[in-house]
């Protein structure tokens, strides 16, 4: 036994890796799956000895290179730097001690989950102004099959981004979401300049930083005061938004579920039914018979027929609670395409 654990720690570290031909470096992808089960012991040998904690062993167990760097956890978020959504990850991470990496796109982002480059993503799905960000909801239903663990909700606050405050401003650069958000301000105190969209509200001050001197011209920039702090911007005008109560709800996605450790836990599900009459009050009247409380239900096209939607609901409760999974068996008998996204607690900024 001793042998066997010390081999095992070995082999984690980066030493003792037989080599396999054909293969360099170490052993080749039909052992490193039959290896698994030694990973397992190896993390559960470092969670006794108080190496790692508990719930990070959870996070870990399925994450190979993550465990051969050192046991550190990556956490990606929509980047570059300044964005809202870095403030948020930077927050989650905090309790987890994990390093962060920046995605260009919110695809990018979700697929460096999906192909194990990163441990856990962060990405935005809804605003409580612009509705939902649908390419995130489009990829978790067709692309990717990943799981939910934690909402986290945080206030947005746009501010104008400029270079110099003397200038004209000609042109308003930043992300879709964030443009809409300011709708009505734009109209009112800029109603002529050029809009242009980028990736994400960093991207824009990027660029507007970037800008060469032009008389004639100005780039700024919706983002928030970090971004300002950044790229050496000035906040021309703060507080833009068009609604004082902009709330973005965030999601953090991962390859694997976590465990049910307290009370309070939304679950979220998809689903699409036959086009016959009732058919969505049949699935919604389960879960009026087992009582509990629906949160949100959202359509998106199914986007293989014209007039053929899904559906997302979020409600109350853990998939592990005894009603809620008698009715997530009943709602799975009477749909034509389901998949449960996870259930998970909620942390407001």
């Amino acid at each position: 036994m001793k042998w066997c654990r010390g081999r095992i720690l070995r082999w984690f570290q980066g030493g003792d890796q037989p080599a396999v031909e054909g293969v360099e470096g170490g052993l080749s992808p039909h052992r490193e799956e039959r290896m698994h089960p030694m990973r397992i012991f190896y993390l559960t040998f470092c969670v006794r000895q108080n190496k790692i904690e508990r719930k990070r062993f959870l996070l870990l167990k399925e994450d190979v290179p993550s465990i051969r760097r050192g046991i550190k956890m990556e956490i990606g978020y929509l980047g570059p730097r300044g964005t809202f959504s870095q403030h948020v990850a930077q927050e989650y991470a905090k309790a987890l001690n994990a390093s962060l990496k920046t995605y260009e796109n919110i695809s990018a982002l979700i697929w460096g989950v999906y192909q194990k480059q990163i441990l856990q993503a962060v990405v935005p799905i809804e605003n409580s102004i612009e509705g939902s960000v649908n390419v995130t909801l489009d990829m978790l239903a067709w692309d990717v099959k990943l799981k939910i663990i934690k909402e986290i909700s945080a206030p947005i606050t746009h501010n104008l981004l400029v270079k110099n405050k003397e200038s004209h401003i000609t042109h308003v650069l930043s992300h879709p979401q964030a443009i809409a958000q300011c709708r009505g301000f734009l109209d009112t105190h800029f109603p002529n300049v050029s809009i242009q969209y980028t990736c994400s509200t960093a991207e824009a001050a990027q660029k507007v930083m970037i800008q060469q001197t032009n008389p004639k011209e100005q780039w700024a920039a919706i983002g928030a005061a970090k971004a300002a702090q950044e790229y050496g911007l000035t906040i021309l005008r703060s507080s833009i938004q068009d609604h004082r109560n902009n709330i973005t709800r965030f999601v953090v996605l991962s390859k694997q579920e976590m465990d049910k450790k307290e009370d309070a836990y939304k679950t979220s599900i998809i689903f699409s039914t036959e086009n016959k009459p009732g058919s969505l009050y049949r699935i919604l009247q389960i879960l009026d018979l087992w009582n509990i409380n629906m949160t949100r239900i959202e359509s998106r096209p199914a986007k293989n027929q014209l007039g053929k939607y899904i559906f997302f609901v979020d409600f109350d409760g853990h998939w592990q609670d005894a009603d809620v999974n008698d009715a997530l068996t009943m709602i799975k008998r009477k749909t034509s395409f389901f998949h449960m996204l996870g259930s998970y607690n909620s942390l407001v900024l």
